[in-house]
C-alpha cells in the first residue's frame, strides 16, 4: 500500500485534468501549492507532472488554456532543460490551434517562457512562434503578442529583434484594431530601449550602455508611476523616495567644473562634424523612432488611451540613452513636448528622471535644452515639484559652476507649495 503522501499526489495528477472545472482548478491549485512548499521531488517532475500537462490532444478547450497556463506558472520551479524539452514544443504546437482562446494563452505565455530558457532557444522557437501569431485574424491574439513582444525581445538575438521582432511591431503599430495599435503603442518605448545592448562598441561621448543602465532608469521613474496610482499628494498620504541631503556647491563641484566654456564647445564641434546621419539606422530600425517621436499625435489622433502619453514619458530615458547624445536632436522636440503637457502624470516622470536625462547629454545640450524644461518645474504644482527636489544636487552637479550658481537664489521656489499644511515638502526641502 503506498504511503499517504504518495496517494494525495497521485490523486492530484489523475484528477488535474478532470471533466469537472471545479475539481479540475483545485487540484491545480494543489500542485502549484505542492511546488511552493518544495514537496515535488526531480524525479516525479519528469515522470507524473509533465505527462499529465502536455497531453492535450484529446482535451477539451478549457483543459488546454489552464494546462498552458499552469505550465507557464511552473517554469519557476521546474529546470530549463526541462522547459524546453517538454513545456515549449507543446505550447508552439498549440499556438496553431483552430481555437483562438488556446492562441491566446499561448501568446501570453510566450514571455514567461522566453525569461527560463537560453536566447539561441529563444531565437529557434519562439521568436518564430510570436511572429506568425502577430499576423493572426483575431485581434485579441495579436494584441497578447504586443504585449509579450518586449521581454522576448530582451533576450533574443540582436539579428531577431531587428530583422524579425521589430517588422512585427511595426505592423502591430499600424493595426486597424484600436486597442492591438495601443498595447503596440504601450510597449514602444521598452522595445526601443532593448537596442541599447547592441551600441557599447560606439564611440560617442555618452556612457557606456549595457541592460543595467536602462533597468536603473526605469527603476528611477517607476517610483512616480507607483505614487501617481496609490496616493494623492497631502499631508496624511505622501510618499517620495529618499532625498539627497547634502546640496552643497563645494570643493568637489568646483573641481569638475574647471573646464571652460571655450574648450566645452569645441568637443562639441567635435561631435558635430564626426556625426554620421546613417547612425540612426545603425542603433535601431528608424521607422520604430519614427513612431515614438509621434506618439502624441497618434494617442490624440487615433483615439487611443490617454495613459500612452504617460509611458512614452515614462521610457523617455531610456529611449535616449539607447540613441546616445548624438542623436538628442531627434527626440529633443518631444521631451519638449512631454514638458509642456497639460496633464501633471505626463509631467511627473520628466522631472524624476530629469538628473539621469543630464547625465546622458553634453553639458551644452544640458543647459541648452533641460535647464528650461528644469526652471520651468520650479514653478509646477507639487507632485511635479518634489521630482526635481528629490535628484537636485545629481542634477546641478552635471551643470557649469557659474549656472550652478544661478539657481542658488532660485531654490527658494521649492518651499512654496500649493498646501500650505504640507509640512514634508518644506521639511526635506529644508534638508
Amino acid at each position: 500500500m503506498p504511503y499517504p503522501e504518495e496517494y494525495l499526489f497521485q490523486s492530484i495528477i489523475q484528477t488535474i485534468g478532470h471533466s469537472n472545472n471545479r475539481i479540475r482548478k483545485a487540484s491545480q491549485s494543489a500542485l502549484i501549492r505542492l511546488f511552493e512548499m518544495e514537496q515535488i521531488r526531480s524525479d516525479e517532475i519528469e515522470r507524473d507532472i509533465i505527462p499529465a500537462l502536455c497531453q492535450l490532444d484529446r482535451a477539451c478547450d478549457d483543459f488546454k488554456n489552464e494546462s498552458i497556463l499552469l505550465m507557464t506558472r511552473l517554469t519557476q520551479y521546474i529546470s530549463s532543460e526541462l522547459v524546453l524539452k517538454y513545456f515549449v514544443p507543446t505550447i508552439v504546437q498549440q499556438s496553431s490551434s483552430i481555437a483562438f482562446q488556446t492562441r491566446k494563452t499561448c501568446a501570453t505565455s510566450i514571455g514567461d517562457l522566453a525569461t527560463v530558457i537560453p536566447s539561441a532557444a529563444v531565437d529557434q522557437y519562439l521568436v518564430p512562434c510570436i511572429s506568425n501569431l502577430c499576423s493572426d485574424p483575431f485581434w485579441g491574439v495579436r494584441k497578447s503578442c504586443a504585449e509579450v513582444i518586449h521581454p522576448v525581445a530582451q533576450v533574443c538575438s540582436k539579428e531577431s529583434r531587428w530583422n524579425i521582432l521589430s517588422p512585427c511591431l511595426i505592423q502591430l503599430l499600424q493595426d486597424q484594431s484600436r486597442w492591438v495599435k495601443t498595447a503596440a503603442l504601450r510597449v514602444l518605448g521598452y522595445f526601443i530601449s532593448t537596442f541599447a545592448q547592441s551600441n557599447e562598441d560606439k564611440k560617442s561621448n555618452s556612457t557606456k550602455i549595457d541592460d543595467e543602465q536602462i533597468d536603473d532608469l526605469s527603476i528611477q521613474v517607476e517610483k512616480s508611476i507607483k505614487i501617481n496610482e496609490e496616493d494623492q499628494f497631502n499631508d496624511f498620504n505622501y510618499w517620495r523616495g529618499p532625498l539627497l541631503t547634502n546640496v552643497d556647491f563645494d570643493q568637489e563641484f568646483i573641481e569638475n567644473s574647471n573646464q571652460s566654456s571655450a574648450t566645452r564647445k569645441q568637443s562639441l564641434l567635435e561631435v558635430s562634424r564626426t556625426y554620421d546621419a546613417d547612425d540612426i539606422h545603425n542603433i535601431l530600425p528608424i521607422e520604430l523612432l519614427d513612431f515614438y517621436t509621434s506618439l502624441i499625435e497618434q494617442s490624440h489622433s487615433s483615439g487611443v488611451e490617454t495613459d500612452i502619453v504617460h509611458q512614452g514619458a515614462h521610457t523617455f530615458p531610456a529611449v535616449a540613452l539607447t540613441l546616445t547624445n548624438k542623436n538628442w536632436h531627434l527626440i529633443r522636440d518631444l521631451h519638449r513636448k512631454f514638458a509642456e503637457d497639460v496633464q501633471w502624470k505626463v509631467r511627473r516622470p520628466l522631472a524624476y528622471s530629469l538628473h539621469a536625462l543630464a547625465e546622458i547629454l553634453t553639458v551644452e545640450q544640458v543647459e541648452e535644452d533641460l535647464c528650461p524644461i528644469f526652471d520651468s518645474f520650479f514653478r509646477d504644482v507639487d507632485e511635479v515639484k518634489i521630482g526635481i527636489l528629490s535628484n537636485l544636487a545629481r542634477f546641478l552637479k552635471v551643470l557649469q559652476l557659474s549656472t550652478r550658481r544661478t539657481y542658488l537664489d532660485k531654490l527658494t521656489y521649492l518651499t512654496c507649495v500649493d498646501n500650505q499644511r504640507n509640512w514634508r515638502f518644506r521639511y526635506e526641502s529644508a534638508k
